[in-house]
């Protein structure tokens, strides 16, 4: 049997930047917020140019950052080299922005797996990318999970009187051990994607991430660990 050094490229990265990020606050939404002099969604894709089956890399990102981030890409072209990058505005949502990524690449009959990846995830490994894209390729899909350390509330809204609008109060405390956090980069073989992503935008279903779309339609990913340090940048102090 072929080691994966044999296989052809054929794996090919969405990276979701058209977040607002209220959250993080200011002018520069967080997906082009700099870190060491590099905005965060370069960091993601000279990542995933690195990996070895990568085809090609397609960033997603608001129509009035879309020049922003291209002229931003320019000064690392030269790192990417055997590896097709382009630039494709997203959607209202970040489900609409990545269907926008999977009709973008739909007539490339090269693509096998396809990797959907946040940009505010600049500290994600190559190792965590090829370890998802193995599990999608054996599987047909496969997200990155780590457990939970601390305990998990369902909260819920009371009327106390006098407290205008209510007070928040911890109504049951879940199992963790059955919970787990999902990360990006979440893999599926093209055509799960494309089916998950047709059923929901059939729907008017924009879910909470493509893992929840390929649920819908009965594919269930695989689990893989994945790596603390794969942390999602919300606010200021995640960086």
């Amino acid at each position: 049997m072929a080691d994966s050094f044999d296989r052809p490229r054929d794996v090919w990265a969405l990276i979701a930047a058209g977040g607002a990020s209220v959250r993080f606050g200011g002018e520069t939404p967080k997906q082009f917020f700099e870190l060491e002099g590099v905005p965060l969604f370069i960091h993601s894709v000279l990542k995933f140019a690195r990996y070895r089956e990568t085809l090609g890399i397609t960033v997603i990102a608001p129509e009035k950052s879309l020049k922003f981030a291209e002229k931003a890409f320019g000064a690392h072209k030269a790192d990417t080299a055997g590896v097709t990058v382009d630039f494709i505005c997203g959607g209202t949502t970040r489900r609409r922005s990545v269907f926008n990524g999977v009709q973008h690449i739909i007539n490339n009959k090269d693509v096998r797996i396809v990797l959907v990846h946040d940009a505010a995830r600049p500290f994600v490994t190559e190792g965590l990318i090829a370890k998802t894209a193995d599990a999608a390729r054996k599987y047909g899909a496969a997200i990155p999970c780590v457990k939970i350390a601390d305990a998990v509330k369902l909260w819920e809204l009371k009327d106390y009187g006098e407290t205008a609008g209510g007070i928040y109060i911890a109504r049951k405390t879940l199992d963790r051990e059955t919970l787990v956090l999902a990360q990006t980069p979440q893999g599926f073989s093209f055509d799960i994607l494309k089916r998950a992503h047709e059923a929901a935008d059939r729907d008017g279903y924009d879910g909470y991430d493509d893992a929840s779309l390929a649920e819908r339609i009965g594919v269930y990913p695989v689990i893989i660990d994945g790596e603390r340090e794969n942390k999602k940048i919300t606010v200021r102090e995640d960086l």
